[in-house]
């Protein structure tokens, strides 16, 4: 009896903490998306002009997403939607129930470097049936840093 009430009490846990799961490993692969984008901006920027890299990459804070593929302004009040047609994640259509992703893309030079910037993405995101019990639970929180370099600039 003791044995399978265990087994029980195992798979209830399992089964109550698959959403987090779900939804980190979600955060995860977008956070990875986010740095790819900006490399990807970086590395167009080396196909059209090697003297400036950073081209479109100021300092700041930024939002994009894989259908504009262009940093915008980071909006807080933005929330990244599951488009169920495209299979994505973009800023303008499609559904962010049950998880609520926010990223945001931080770009910032590197004190005395000038062939290098970093690149910090941020998730923020709950896992709830709507936007306003997301503002009373606990959000969670990814950070993935990334350092993009001037391959064709002078060494430091």
């Amino acid at each position: 009896m003791i044995g399978i009430l265990s087994a029980f009490i195992l798979v209830i846990r399992t089964l109550a903490n698959t959403p987090h799961i779900q939804s980190r490993l979600i955060a995860t692969n977008l956070a990875q998306e986010g740095v790819e984008l900006v490399r990807q901006i970086r590395d167009t920027n080396f196909m059209h002009s090697e003297n400036n890299f950073r081209n479109n990459l100021a300092d700041g804070e930024y939002q994009i997403d894989i259908e504009n593929r262009t940093l915008e302004s980071f909006d807080q009040n933005d929330f990244l939607k599951f488009d169920s047609d495209e299979k994505k994640y973009v800023y303008s259509t499609g559904d962010n129930l049950p998880y609520f992703f926010k990223r945001k893309i931080v770009l910032s030079s590197v004190e005395g470097k000038t062939n290098v910037f970093r690149v910090n993405v941020i998730m923020t995101w709950c896992v709830r049936r709507n936007e306003t019990q997301c503002q009373n639970e606990p959000t969670y929180t990814l950070n993935v840093e990334d350092y993009l370099y001037n391959y064709y600039g002078s060494p430091e």
